[in-house]
């Protein structure tokens, strides 16, 4: 059972598993990290246009 080796095709479990446990923590601080502060940078712009806008 064990001595037959995996095709490269389709990897053990363990694997898999490992996989997306690299995965899921960087799209995670991807998220928060790059993609919010964007978000927030642009409230920021948004928010100094209307001031200019409305002074």
């Amino acid at each position: 059972m064990f001595s037959t080796p995996q095709p490269a095709t389709k990897p053990p479990a363990a694997s898999a598993i490992h996989r997306y446990f690299i995965i899921i923590p960087v799209v995670h601080f991807y998220w928060r990290f790059v993609y919010r502060q964007a978000i927030e940078d642009n409230r920021l712009l948004i928010i100094e246009d209307l001031r200019k806008q409305l002074n």
